[in-house]
């Protein structure tokens, strides 16, 4: 479902890929916007996809989102990938504390 998020129409342009079993990289090129605001956009389209599903699917699907900002070459590639899983995760328990009150 989130492959199917046309990134370009989100006012950004990037590049995903499958990273892990339900996991994904999104690479967002040059945008002028904040992460937070990427990631809301994403949250949103992800909504409108599936108040959009005929008949209703059983479930709701949501997002963990975990992002690193670059802006000089200090950091490899695992670096960064590793920080971003870091937050994914942070954003994960974040989301399952706020569900649980």
């Amino acid at each position: 479902m989130l492959m199917n998020i046309p990134l370009t129409a989100a006012d950004f342009h990037a590049f995903s890929a499958r990273y892990g079993g339900d996991e994904l990289c999104l690479v967002v090129i040059g945008s002028s916007h904040r992460p937070e605001e990427v990631a809301d956009r994403l949250r949103e389209h992800l909504v409108e996809i599936q108040k959009g599903q005929e008949p209703s699917m059983g479930y709701t699907v949501t997002v963990s989102i975990g992002y690193v900002v670059r802006h000089t070459p200090d950091y490899s590639s695992d670096d960064l990938i590793s920080r971003a899983d870091f937050y994914q995760y942070q954003d994960k328990r974040n989301c399952h504390r706020a569900n649980e009150k």
